[in-house]
């Protein structure tokens, strides 16, 4: 076996490894099982899933490297091995930032090397990454598509993890190309697609079957949320007309599905997920069957409630926690959570190879919060772990002296709105503050005056991005960077607002007073006018963003 070959399965070792101390301890199984429900859309108990190694596996990769657990106010990994210390399998912090600096995105193959090695090109960021020969399927072919994460090796190569999807579809990496590059072209640096976005992107229609009536549950589910009857006719009509995309992807499928879900978000409560979900059922239906044929012709009743044995997460727990507090067998409690929550066990084993970091700007600043840990103490550390997502946004700087005022003004103006990272004001306040000390830092170790820069674009961000971020907690519904065109916000009435769009023309919009309360003259809008003048916004960013969109073609 190879060095690659051995450091390849060491990863994989690893990662089983710590996914069955994860399951194996009551805090982290507690919330692996409940992140079910947001990852797979309410799937919490599905048999298809369960019973899918590639779909398991994804939901693991986005519960330790994306997700922020509302109770632990960590990335999941960070937290898991905090809380596992020692027993976590890991020899040194290498390791761990090597799991930690994967990222999941959407690439094309490039080329083959004739040692079997591929170059993927990452459709987003057009950076291009080596795999080696030993983590390429044979059958791989140029042009392919692949979907899935990339984990950083030692060599400087990448090993793809085993849930990625291929794709032979010309049309399909020719569309995503398109939207990438008005994604690329409406924000600075790096266009990075989540785990998250992925699942919804290719999985949304797929690894649970349709439901027995989808046009009639999505008629009902709209019907029961107050949408009049003929609206939603006329919406089934119209999506039995519209081509449904190839292979099941959601790809594409929000030109269709966007007006019907912004006029949900303005007048109704249902959940948009929930919405968009039965909607990409009923249309793939309809795209087979018409508008008007078969059982979805009668209005179907509202789905039945789950059977009363069927299992359920929360009771499950604590049932788990009671067992385990009167003394039973371990082994025994475990048993049984995994039978009510019909959860699969998982062999492991352990290899404890180095993996090195990727990513110049990561690498400084795992540097910084190490030294910060070692010097302040490890809560001083945690405090300012929000400059970790810095080292993800400047991941197209090879050269750290090269980080600029504009990087610096692009991260804090464009990417983190749009990222999504910060939940409210005082994240915001806590991510400016943690990005004026990492500068501060750079300046007396690394000896390149980046603070000057920081104290440049500063300014009134201080104020306008916590508000910002406010507004985003408002905004419409969540979509695709590709969505939406960008607006300029120019005046503030109670009516509504004045916009001003990219070719100069003027506009007058409706828009929620929730929203209107937290926006300036100046700021900037991602969103969709309609024809009735509502404008559904999509991300709000501060005046300061002023000419950054135009900067990343």
């Amino acid at each position: 076996m190879t060095r690659m070959e051995s450091e390849i399965n060491s990863l994989e070792n690893r990662l089983s490894a710590l996914e069955a101390r994860l399951r194996a301890d009551p805090v982290l199984a507690g919330e692996l099982f409940a992140s079910r429900a947001e990852f797979f859309q309410g799937r919490v108990n599905d048999a298809a899933v369960d019973r899918d190694a590639a779909a398991r596996r994804r939901h693991l990769e986005w519960f330790l490297f994306e997700r922020v657990s509302p109770a632990w106010d960590h990335l999941g990994i960070e937290f898991v091995l905090e809380h596992l210390g020692g027993d976590a399998g890991f020899q040194d912090d290498l390791e761990r930032h090597a799991l930690v600096h994967s990222f999941a995105g959407i690439f094309e193959i490039a080329s083959r090397t004739d040692d079997g090695a591929l170059w993927l090109a990452e459709l987003s960021s057009q950076g291009q990454f080596p795999i080696a020969p030993s983590a390429a399927s044979a059958d791989w072919a140029e042009g392919d598509l692949l979907a899935g994460r990339l984990f950083p090796l030692a060599d400087g190569s990448y090993r793809l993890s085993p849930a990625t999807v291929r794709f032979q579809n010309a049309p399909l990496v020719e569309a995503l190309q398109h939207d990438l590059e008005r994604a690329r072209a409406a924000r600075r640096g790096i266009v990075r697609i989540s785990q998250l976005e992925l699942e919804r992107m290719f999985f949304a229609s797929g690894a649970s079957g349709a439901p027995e009536d989808p046009v009639g549950e999505a008629r009902a589910l709209l019907v029961n949320a107050g949408v009049e009857k003929d609206e939603v006719e006329g919406w089934l009509e119209d999506l039995a007309d519209t081509p449904f995309p190839e292979q099941k992807l959601r790809i594409g499928v929000d030109d269709a599905l966007g007006p019907i879900l912004d006029r949900l978000a303005f007048d109704s409560e249902l959940d948009l997920d929930a919405a968009r979900r039965a909607l990409l059922f009923a249309w793939e239906d309809l795209r087979l069957r018409g508008a008007g044929r078969g059982a979805s012709l009668t209005p179907a009743a509202p789905p039945p409630r789950a059977p009363a044995g069927t299992p359920d997460v929360a009771r499950a727990l604590a049932q788990f926690e009671e067992r385990r507090k009167s003394g039973a067998p371990l082994d025994q409690v475990f048993d049984q959570l995994e039978a009510e929550l019909q959860v699969a066990d998982v062999e492991t084993d352990t290899d404890e190879d180095e993996v090195e970091l990727g990513g110049v700007v990561e690498a400084v600043v795992a540097e910084f919060l190490w030294e910060v840990g070692e010097t302040e103490g490890p809560e001083r550390a945690r405090a300012l772990e929000k400059i970790q997502s810095f080292g993800r946004f400047a991941q197209h700087v090879s050269v750290f002296e090269n980080l600029s005022e504009r990087d610096l003004l692009s991260y804090a103006a464009w990417w983190l709105p749009e990222s999504g990272e910060l939940a409210n004001a005082d994240e915001a306040r806590s991510a400016l503050a943690a990005l004026g000390g990492f500068c501060q830092w750079a300046d007396e170790t690394q000896e390149i005056e980046l603070r000057p820069k920081y104290d440049a674009i500063i300014g009134g961000l201080t104020s306008s991005l916590p508000r910002v971020v406010e507004a985003n907690r408002r905004r419409t519904r969540s979509t695709s960077p590709t969505e939406g065109e960008l607006f300029e916000v120019l005046e503030i009435a109670p009516q509504g607002v004045k916009l001003r769009d990219r070719r100069g023309a003027l506009h007058d919009a409706q828009l929620e007073a929730d929203l209107t309360t937290w926006l300036r003259n100046g700021d900037r809008v991602r969103a969709q006018l309609h024809a009735d003048r509502r404008l559904a916004v999509y991300c709000c960013y501060p005046p300061e963003a002023r000419g950054l969109e135009g900067s990343a073609s």
